[in-house]
Parts: C-alpha cells; sequence; structure tokens
C-alpha cells in the first residue's frame, strides 16, 4: 500500500531525521540506520510528485543519502550530516510555503503556541480528496 503524506508530514519526518543522529549515537534509537532511513526514503517517494513541483525532491533526496552515508561513515561525521539535514528542511519549508504561513501566523497572533501549528491528522484525506476534484 502506497504511504499518503502531505509535504508538511514529510517535512517533520525530514527534521526528525535530524535528532535521530544524536539518539542512535546515545544508543537510544538503534534501528535509526536499518528502519529510519527506509522509511524516511518511502516518505520521500510518496511526496514525490508534489516535491518535485516545488523543485525539492532531487534536493531533499541526495541530502538524505549523503546524510546517510555520512553517519555510516562514525560519529566524527555527525554534526555535517546534522548541519545538512537541517539546511536542506530550512529550504525545503521555504519552498513549500510552510515557514512564510508561520511568520505570518506568529504576526498575526503573537501569542500563538504551538499548537496552533499541529498538523490536522486526518488534513491529508481531505487535501487529498481536493487534488482529486
Amino acid at each position: 500500500m502506497k504511504t499518503r503524506i502531505s509535504i508538511a508530514q514529510f517535512e517533520g519526518s525530514f527534521m526528525g531525521m535530524t535528532g535521530g543522529i544524536t539518539l542512535y549515537r546515545k544508543g537510544i534509537d538503534e534501528f535509526y540506520l536499518s528502519h529510519g532511513f527506509p522509511r524516511i526514503y518511502e516518505e520521500l517517494e510518496a511526496v514525490r510528485p508534489k516535491l518535485e513541483a516545488i523543485g525539492m525532491y532531487e534536493r531533499c533526496r541526495d541530502a538524505l543519502t549523503q546524510a546517510e552515508a555520512l553517519v555510516r561513515q562514525g560519529p566524527e561525521h555527525d554534526n555535517e550530516a546534522r548541519t545538512l539535514l537541517l539546511k536542506v528542511g530550512g529550504e525545503l519549508a521555504h519552498a513549500s510555503g510552510s515557514f512564510a504561513a508561520m511568520r505570518k501566523k506568529l504576526k498575526e497572533n503573537p501569542q500563538t503556541t504551538i499548537d496552533d501549528f499541529k498538523p490536522d491528522p486526518d488534513g491529508w484525506a481531505m487535501q487529498e480528496q481536493q487534488e482529486r476534484k
């Protein structure tokens, strides 16, 4: 079955890979390489058409591939892998419009909390239905 996710959900998973490096090195996430990267590659392919539309598919794919190689080389390359993922994650947020949407929401209401940014768990289903019409 094909995974269905939004670009916003992919952004969260992509940025989560950054934190996974530290957890992997501390022994908390021993499956980071064996399960984390295959899962993120699956999500990458699930949102491929959307990422291609904003010109970020190849950039994200290359960053993930390079970050995985850096982590496999050893702990001395972890900072480089984290920096790469954070940089490309920021580019993705700008390209997808989520960064601009967050800035707009914060300007409109300075008392905004993180709960105001949490995605609707069924939002992707509604978005997919609207895209089919």
